[in-house]
């Protein structure tokens, strides 16, 4: 817990606002700063870096050579106007986090996993700057092509293609493994545990 604390709170730093929460917006300078940072975590945690053509940042854990399958966590390091620190961070960096831990115990019992892991940092998730939202995965899902989203634009008229190659993100290394399972771990982005007092609501037992 205490080292999950402490990666938020150094990535908390780039783009940080005077309210305590963060101003990140995708393929900015501020962008490319988070970037490199968990391009630089990736490789700490002895985990192969991998960048695709729109962005999309993937740390991979092969834990088992002979499968393509893999299990995808993860979320996006960017953010809206005024996002909080927590928002999409959480899923990547506690993703992260996860994804080492389970590669440590693998290492320990060798043959023992069944599927690879990887953790994601999705591109232009939020879409502050470029729409539409979800581009990274929406390519990475074939639900967009790349072309499309090369072309969004923001307010200026810089195409998102041409920012991500500003900062040096148009990758040339897709994730050559065949998902088959993706969670995303989130903070509640409403009030609503606030105003019940942390109390979850029960829900009656099957049968």
């Amino acid at each position: 817990m205490i080292a999950l604390h402490d990666l938020i709170a150094g990535f908390a730093v780039i783009g940080a606002t005077d309210d305590g929460g963060v101003c990140r917006l995708a393929a900015t300078a501020l962008d490319k700063q988070a970037r490199d940072l968990f391009l630089r975590e990736i490789g700490e945690r002895g985990l192969a870096p991998r960048i695709d053509a729109i962005g999309n940042m993937f740390g991979v854990a092969i834990l088992a050579p002979a499968s393509d399958d893999v299990v995808i966590t993860g979320s996006h390091l960017d953010s809206q106007p005024t996002g909080g620190r927590y928002d999409g961070a959480y899923g990547v960096l506690a993703g992260l986090l996860a994804v080492e831990a389970v590669r440590e115990r693998c290492l320990a019992t060798p043959g023992a996993a069944r599927r690879n892991l990887a953790v994601a940092n999705w591109t232009n998730e939020e879409g502050a700057r470029f729409q539409p939202s979800l581009t990274g995965s929406s390519v990475f899902a074939g639900s967009l092509s790349l072309q499309d989203a090369y072309a969004c634009a923001d307010g200026d008229g810089v195409t998102l293609g041409a920012a991500l190659a500003a900062i040096g993100y148009c990758g040339v290394t897709p994730l050559e493994l065949r998902p088959v399972r993706y969670v995303e771990l989130h903070v509640e982005q409403g009030d609503r545990l606030e105003q019940t007092s942390g109390t979850l609501p029960r829900f009656p037992a099957p049968g």
